[in-house]
């Protein structure tokens, strides 16, 4: 093994991993559309293979007047449908990205993902796109020698009918999707899902021999990232299929939705450690241009602290806005307080690797969040109320002294904040009142010890 210096390759991995592609192809506009185009040109060849089977033995007059059509009624109709269709696609293009123009400067850039993530969107224009197709498909089979598809002109009536009705559930859904409490509820959703899973519980196996620092004194091999990019995904599977007859240690530089630049130290390794290992710690951690939500949950606190700047910015000035992130704010720390903390180690199903990762703490996510929002809202008494009851309301949730400290730390930065802004007597009363409440509710915070809520922990 090479000990103190940087191990770099530019050899690449075979394929991207697994949930990086599923992830990739839920943010797709194209992959739900493209399948919808794919099995309504399959089903024009079919319809028409149809037609022209019953078309040597079926008796024109036996079926109903309103179903036949001489070739050029078929041309003519689905002609219509046809340029109908690709006008509605335009449209429906249109108005998505109007609201997603509207989403990015009213409430975050970094939302963009999720809304184009939304299945509803996406089966609108595959069913717009793929009546297009269908009824282009169906229009080249009719022909000047009498032939016209009977059934599968038919069907494309339904179909236009269908996308009709698409369309309208379209426009309707479109300006819903963009309230606020659509938004939010957006943000809660995918971030719960998150939670749940607790990045790094679900990584290997729970580590029940945690190294010392003895085990940890010799110089460490420094791995290097091998390109720049956001951490998305870390599996342990590639290195747990690793055969290994000596154990080894890896430490993490890096958080889950940090920036790592290529070629900077982003793993430390004591022990066993060749090439091959290298290259499977490649594969296990996977990089991407933007930060997603799987295993990052704290992407979701970002986004949720970035509406409620956003909505105090100058120019749009909406505290109602920002108490409404805040609240939802309050809802993951909730469920965040509820759970016990992931533990930084885990290891491979043999015990023989050990992998350290930086989790954050309760008091780097509050910074993230309530912190930064405190820094734009002080002077808004809507806002400081809601920050003051979020901590009310946090304090009643948690069970562990240390986090009880933050809270307790978190109110007194409020309070000394909002003092220095909040200046008309009415609402100085009314702020006065508020925190009296809260520090009865909290306990007489200002006799615990004092802890810097931005230290990193």
């Amino acid at each position: 093994m090479v000990r103190g210096r940087s191990l770099l390759t530019d050899r690449t991995p075979a394929a991207r991993r697994h949930d990086k592609l599923v992830d990739y192809l839920r943010s797709s506009l194209w992959f739900r559309p493209a399948l919808w185009m794919t099995g309504l040109f399959g089903l024009a060849l079919g319809l028409v293979a149809l037609d022209t089977w019953l078309d040597g033995w079926l008796d024109p007059q036996r079926i109903p007047r309103l179903l036949r059509s001489d070739p050029d009624d078929a041309r003519a109709l689905l002609g219509a449908i046809v340029g109908a269709m690709l006008t509605v696609v335009s449209l429906a293009f249109s108005v998505m990205m109007v609201a997603v123009v509207q989403m990015s400067s009213a409430y975050s850039p970094r939302l963009l993902r999720s809304y184009i993530s939304d299945v509803h969107n996406q089966h609108v224009l595959g069913i717009l796109l793929g009546t297009f197709l269908y009824s282009l498909v169906v229009l080249r089979s009719v022909r000047q020698t009498g032939f016209a598809p009977m059934v599968a002109t038919n069907v494309g009536v339904v179909m236009a009918v269908i996308s009709t009705i698409a369309l309208v559930a379209f426009l309707h859904h479109v300006p819903q999707s963009m309230k606020v409490s659509s938004i939010i509820r957006m943000i809660l959703q995918g971030c719960e899902q998150e939670l749940d899973r607790a990045f790094p519980d679900r990584v290997g196996v729970e580590c029940a021999n945690i190294p010392d620092d003895s085990e940890l004194a010799d110089p460490a091999l420094r791995i290097a990232a091998r390109r720049s990019g956001y951490v998305q995904i870390f599996d342990l599977t590639p290195l747990e299929e690793r055969p290994r007859s000596n154990p080894a240690v890896i430490r993490m530089h890096w958080r889950m939705g940090d920036f790592v630049l290529e070629g900077a130290a982003f793993a430390s390794v004591w022990g066993e450690f060749d090439e091959h290992d290298r290259l499977a710690l490649d594969r296990a951690c996977v990089f991407g241009i933007e930060r997603t939500l799987r295993q990052d949950p704290r992407f979701g606190l970002e986004q949720l602290t970035d509406v409620a700047l956003r909505a105090l910015s100058p120019g749009i000035n909406d505290p109602t806005t920002a108490c409404a992130a805040i609240n939802a704010l309050t809802v993951l720390f909730g469920k965040l307080l509820a759970r016990e903390q992931a533990p930084p180690w885990r290891c491979d199903r043999s015990g023989m690797l050990r992998v350290e990762f930086r989790v954050p703490s309760f008091a780097e996510q509050i910074e993230l969040s309530y912190l930064r929002i405190l820094g734009h809202g002080a002077g808004d008494p809507q806002v400081v109320g809601r920050l003051i009851g979020a901590c009310e309301q946090l304090e009643a949730a948690t069970t562990r002294a240390e986090q009880r400290v933050v809270i307790w730390e978190l109110l007194q930065a409020i309070e000394a904040t909002a003092r220095e802004r909040i200046t008309i007597a009415a609402q100085r009363r009314a702020f006065d009142i508020q925190i009296e409440r809260a520090r009865a509710a909290l306990g007489q915070p200002w006799t615990a010890p004092r802890v810097n809520v931005t230290a990193d922990r």
